[in-house]
């Protein structure tokens, strides 16, 4: 059974002025494994966080729901009161109520019964909640974009400005994908040998680059991928598989010939 330690804050007016915090407050206590509730004007305050202290030890708190702004304001300030408090930092839950209710909604009403039932959310998500420890582990920096077309060509060039090791893998001999194939782009009516070709010269003259053809991801377990080449598969996958980590990637679909003769996926 958990404790639970329910903390609201008025923000001033910003969230009072549309929600009842005293009302909401009330509800909280009324929660399974909620063992004390209280609204301040802000809790993000000296005073505000020696009362979260406080009652962390008074009442034997197991977890904190903060019931205030967004998480990215205070999520660190209020992790850091109850780790002081001898609390682990992750057993905290933020929910917010000001940029995502109270500065858009007008009525006390609906706002005061929104917050209610994101704050019942929050109870029973809080009693799931495991302690967890920080830890540093060492990540190999190179990066792996799959897919030679014209987004992934500028995504490795950016990534290779910046002095990043860049593995380019496209599964067709040559890369420029479906923009290769137009006679003219969009907006100066370019060709896209002309494009591709200032996009593809940096390139050359940057040691961090490499690109990759006829490889393609075969299939993928967890978060790791097998890279299948029909030219060096050990070659490549001693380059690639044993340290690039990449999400897996949608199966290709066959195209569909629509009405108008054009091919849709």
């Amino acid at each position: 059974m958990s404790r639970i330690g329910v903390f609201v804050c008025h923000c001033g007016l910003n969230i009072a002025k549309t929600v009842r915090v005293s009302e909401l407050a009330e509800f909280a206590a009324t929660l399974p494994d909620v063992v004390v509730a209280r609204d301040y004007k802000f809790m993000c305050s000296t005073p505000g966080q020696e009362m979260i202290q406080r009652d962390i030890k008074e009442y034997k708190l197991d977890r904190v729901i903060v019931t205030a702004c967004s998480p990215l304001m205070h999520e660190k300030t209020f992790r850091k009161v109850i780790e002081n408090a001898g609390l682990n930092q992750y057993l905290l839950t933020i929910v917010n109520i000001r940029e995502q209710l109270s500065w858009v909604t007008h009525d006390i009403e609906e706002g005061t019964a929104k917050a209610k039932a994101l704050l019942n959310g929050a109870v029973y998500r809080a009693r799931l909640l495991a302690p967890l420890t920080s830890r540093v582990i060492d990540v190999n920096p190179d990066v792996l974009v799959v897919g030679g077309g014209i987004a992934g060509i500028q995504a490795a060039l950016e990534l290779a400005n910046t002095g990043t090791k860049v593995y380019l893998v496209e599964k067709n001999s040559t890369i420029g994908g479906h923009m290769a194939q137009f006679d003219k782009t969009f907006p100066t009516l370019d060709c896209s040998a002309c494009i591709l070709t200032l996009k593809w010269m940096p390139f050359c003259s940057t040691r961090t680059f490499k690109c990759l053809p006829t490889l393609k991801l075969q299939k993928s377990k967890a978060m790791w991928a097998t890279l299948i080449s029909p030219l060096n598969r050990r070659r490549v996958m001693s380059i690639i598989t044993s340290v690039m980590p990449v999400w897996p990637v949608r199966r290709n679909v066959p195209a569909k010939a629509s009405p108008n003769g054009m091919k849709v996926w």
